[in-house]
């Protein structure tokens, strides 16, 4: 005789060391009057603590409970398909809040434990870290498995499952916890003997927590109800049980997205129950297969007893045998009649050993509870029918077919009714053409139509679910991981078709990775309309406030282009390159051949050089002046003795306008400072000598100079600054070499170089913020440092927004220029592109 029970629940719950009398989020409720087919004798309950930094209202835990519960009753099936639909009503509900929400960084997890009493068995289910005390008589189980459970639901849209089997005692108690207070497991796992539920709660009262949310359930002979008692008084309030909304459960299941195939979880079972051969004694079953089973002889799980000093957390035996086991549910033995049943039905292989280890007691078995089944001839005269209108059909099919075939025989001329009309070559051939081609076109329009759709689904929902993921997290590299991951599938997505929902996860995405690493977007606009002539390259650019000014390499010419109220435009009368020019000394006729020029500086407005608004120099030393509709000026700068062997780059002072040439084949770096005829007419000094010469300084690449400062870059990509020194040998020349580049973004590392950039061009701002630009043209971005004396502090890098980035920027940039007036200027192709309003 199947023994029945009664569950007492009593909520405990605890705000700030305030007692509270009711406990949002636990409820009990019994069958109603129409459920689904297997849910008759099934008593649920549901225990929901919800976390997280966004409101949830009472009013919100009374109506996702009631869908959850009507979710339940309204799943026909196995048992622990309806507690899995139970469960993704409420996963699915928080996942959509938490997409809403994402990006003000707000969100909500739920723990969840289902329990669905059935005669003296008790099947429960738990999502997330929650913990379940199985006090016996003799023994106290605890039951908590973190990699099984999961961190919870509304992270994914698979919701993580923990299931577990429970057979109950006459006073066996039960306590259930989303999170564990202090103290309580020690508590819990030195309980013995059968105690009342005040005792127990006075017992956990005793011991200091400040939170406390947890229910403790007392198991009792009787005929299957639920009571919850209130915790103020002690008076058993019998639960009502509300008429549940008739909602056909196929729209339900709908409405959530949630795909079932009942047929091939049937054929699944139906090929284990024939692939195995029946036992010969008893076998312990999974949770799986308590449903409708009504066979006496089978065995029940039961756990192996726990030491009473053991007091540390272990998985529930029953738990363990499901994670051995087949996740698939089966209700196939609901389609059989009850004598094919028996106790090895869609059992696997792997339950059967353990059926007959230690783990389980055939001894301790007792009988399952009974279950109404409904009458299956009502479903066989409703097949028989269905059956019948099918044949109807295909009879009525072949009718068709062969009146048409009748009627082109009778239609075609010249053709006798008992034999097919004979097809010529020609329209043979016509047929065999054009048959495919119908073919690949329809196939062509229901793939576009509908297969790229649906590959579009399927990657957004990946996106989607990736995202959710990095919700919550804590670890940097994990939601980096997982917003990178976002990315890549909204690419896969957006390869099939772009929806707004698409484009808004991306800002989202492409946000959250922009601020971890430090990245700016700017808005850049083409600079020049109609863009340069493929023959020019541009190899390097200057810029002052109104001006920019463009190194041709493939001529050596400079142009210029000026400010208008349409961007910039290119001044044809502009000439500075190659030549035979006046010298600047205007005491001198002299002239000097400039050949082609290989760096450039713009000058202020206000200069030692007359109106001249550029200077340059090409290979041999020699500078040219230039100014918009005036000839240019030269000067050749006094070689030293040991000659030029390479020339680089220069850098001007912009204090005392002293003359920095690069000279890496040379090994140095030389100084011309101004005579008292604002020439450069004097000899050059090193700025290094004796043991103060960077090392490698032949693989430096670019030059600029900040104050008294000289910063050198090299083609690794890393920084060496050198202080000059004062009074000959009196105070040394410094320098770090390399440069430390200090790195705080998230998953970064400070050193020499950085691990996502490899530079190749830098130049200084002018103050009052007096920062360090340097280009990374693979990846179009301009890292901006603030010079320390001991390193140089990444602040942020600057790039194009995400489109343009994609449209703009689809090849590395060749030359880079920074307006004393902050704008940024990339040469890219063709064409410059410039950003304004840079911070």
């Amino acid at each position: 005789m199947t023994v029945e029970f009664d569950l007492i629940f009593l909520p405990f719950h605890r705000i700030d060391g305030k007692d509270w009398p009711s406990l949002p989020g636990l409820m009990t409720a019994s069958p109603p009057r129409r459920v689904a087919r297997g849910r008759e004798g099934d008593h649920l309950f549901i225990y929901l603590a919800l976390a997280g930094n966004t409101p949830f209202s009472s009013d919100e835990y009374t109506k996702i409970i009631a869908q959850m519960t009507a979710g339940f009753f309204e799943t026909a099936g196995s048992l622990t398909s309806a507690l899995r639909i139970t469960a993704d009503i409420l996963n699915l509900t928080l996942l959509n809040r938490n997409l809403g929400t994402t990006g003000r960084g707000q969100y909500i997890v739920g723990r969840l434990i289902l329990g669905v009493l059935r005669g003296s068995q008790l099947v429960v289910v738990q999502s997330g870290p929650t913990h379940i005390f199985s006090v016996g008589k003799d023994d106290v189980q605890h039951i908590h498995d973190p990699e099984l459970s999961g961190r919870g639901l509304g992270f994914s849209q698979t919701a993580p499952l923990y299931y577990s089997q429970l057979d109950l005692n006459p006073g066996d108690q039960l306590v259930m916890c989303a999170q564990l207070p202090d103290g309580w497991e020690a508590a819990l796992m030195s309980e013995r003997g059968v105690t009342s539920l005040e005792a127990l709660r006075r017992k956990l009262q005793s011991i200091p927590n400040e939170n406390i949310n947890a229910a403790i359930i007392q198991a009792q002979t009787g005929k299957g109800l639920m009571t919850l008692l209130s915790a103020a008084r002690l008076q058993a309030v019998q639960t009502p049980v509300a008429a549940l909304q008739e909602t056909p459960a196929s729209m339900l299941v709908s409405e959530l997205d949630v795909e079932l195939d009942m047929e091939e979880l049937r054929a699944q079972e139906e090929q284990s129950r024939q692939s195995l051969p029946p036992l010969s004694g008893p076998v312990a079953k999974a949770p799986a297969e308590l449903e409708n089973t009504p066979a006496p002889e089978a065995a029940i799980l039961t756990s192996a007893p726990v030491p009473a000093d053991e007091s540390i957390r272990i998985p529930s035996h029953y738990s363990q045998l499901l994670k051995d086991s087949t996740p698939e549910d089966s209700s196939a033995d609901e389609m059989l009649p009850e004598s094919e049943l028996d106790g090895s039905a869609g059992v696997s292989p792997a339950i059967r050993q353990m059926a007959q280890s230690q783990i389980f007691s055939s001894n301790n078995t007792s009988e399952l509870p009974e279950i109404k089944r409904t009458d299956l001839s009502r479903r066989v005269e409703i097949m028989g029918r269905l059956l019948t209108g099918l044949q109807g059909v295909r009879k009525f099919g072949r009718s068709v077919s062969t009146g048409f075939q009748t009627l082109i025989k009778r239609t075609l001329p010249g053709v006798p009714e008992d034999r097919s009309p004979a097809m010529q070559g020609s329209t043979m051939a016509f047929i065999a053409v054009i048959v495919p081609l119908i073919l690949v076109v329809i196939a062509s329009t229901v793939y576009l139509r509908f297969g790229r759709s649906a590959q579009y689904d399927e990657n957004y929902k990946l996106a989607i679910s990736e995202a959710v993921g990095a919700i919550g997290q804590s670890d940097s590299a994990i939601v980096r991981r997982a917003w990178e991951s976002t990315l890549y599938y909204l690419d896969r997505a957006e390869g099939y078709q772009i929806t707004q929902d698409s484009y808004a996860l991306r800002q989202q995405a492409q946000s959250v990775l922009d601020a971890m690493d430090q990245i700016i977007r700017l808005d850049f606009r083409p600079a020049i309309y109609g863009g340069l002539s493929k023959t020019i390259q541009v190899g390097h650019m200057a810029a002052s406030e109104t001006d920019l000014y463009l190194l041709n390499v493939a001529q050596g010419n400079v142009m210029r282009t000026f400010m208008t109220s349409q961007g910039y435009e290119v001044d044809t009368n502009f000439k500075c390159g190659p030549g035979s020019y006046q010298s600047i000394n205007v005491k001198s006729e002299s002239t000097y051949d400039v050949g082609i020029i290989l760096d450039m500086v713009a000058l202020p407005r206000v200069n030692l050089f007359g109106a001249a608004t550029l200077v340059g120099m090409d290979n041999t030393g020699t500078l040219v002046f230039c100014s918009p509709n005036k000839e240019p000026l030269a000067w050749k700068l006094e070689e030293p003795d040991i000659r030029w062997k390479n020339l680089a780059g220069f850098a001007l002072g912009a204090d005392d306008y002293s003359l920095y040439v690069l000279d890496p084949a040379g090994n140095a770096v030389w100084v011309f400072g101004l005579d008292e005829d604002t020439r450069y007419g004097l000899p050059p000094d090193l700025f290094f000598s004796g043991d103060f010469v960077p090392k490698n300084l032949g693989q430096a690449t670019d030059i600029t100079i900040s104050g008294n400062d000289l910063y050198l870059l090299f083609s690794d990509g890393h920084v060496t600054n050198c202080t000059p020194g004062i009074l000959g040998d009196v105070v040394p020349i410094r320098c770090n070499d390399p440069e430390t580049m200090t790195d705080t973004r998230s998953g970064h590392q400070s050193g020499a170089v950085l691990s996502d950039a490899q530079f190749t061009e830098m130049t200084f701002t002018s103050p009052p913020d007096p920062s360090l630009y340097v280009l990374a043209p693979v990846t179009a971005a301009i890292y901006r440092f603030s010079p320390r004396p001991e390193a140089l502090f990444l602040q942020n890098q600057f790039r194009a927004a995400v489109d343009q980035d994609k449209t703009l920027f689809t090849s590395p940039i060749s030359a880079m220029a920074i307006s004393p007036n902050r704008y940024i200027f990339l040469s890219v192709g063709s064409q410059i592109y410039f950003a304004t309003d840079v911070p």
